[in-house]
């Protein structure tokens, strides 16, 4: 069963590359919204409750808090924004992220393990209440 990949993204080069790795996958299924419009994408991560998010524009983070999204979320971080990317993603204790220049090996093990960690969780919390009386 193919994974559900959620992408907020409007930077070209970025969707380039995305789009390049997520091409013929017969392990996800990739949604793009290239919408800059934040409602949209809450309207959307609302409706189909993806394995993971994708995103570049940490600025998300200012309205999405990952604690509260039941999917990982991996942000994208361009040579330009380090040192910003970094303190949102310090500050709302983001769990992965790369850094530009991006590979495509690199965000393949990303995804595994983040996708990995949400499944084990998951399985964790059935078990948990399944015990409760």
């Amino acid at each position: 069963m193919k994974k559900e990949i959620l992408i907020y993204e409007n930077e070209r080069e970025i969707l380039k590359f995305l789009r390049s790795f997520f091409r013929g996958r017969k392990d996800y299924s990739a949604h793009f919204i290239t919408s800059n419009s934040i409602e949209t994408f809450r309207a959307e991560l609302e409706k189909n409750k993806p394995d993971a998010l994708i995103i570049s524009n940490t600025n998300v983070l200012d309205y999405i808090k990952p604690s509260e999204v039941e999917s990982p979320i991996i942000a994208l971080i361009t040579a330009g924004n380090v040192v910003k990317g970094l303190r949102s993603i310090v500050k709302s204790g983001l769990e992965y992220y790369l850094l530009s220049p991006f590979r495509k090996e690199d965000l393949e093990e990303r995804l595994k393990v983040a996708i990995k960690k949400k499944s084990w969780l998951e399985t964790l919390h059935r078990m948990n209440l399944r015990r409760m009386p």
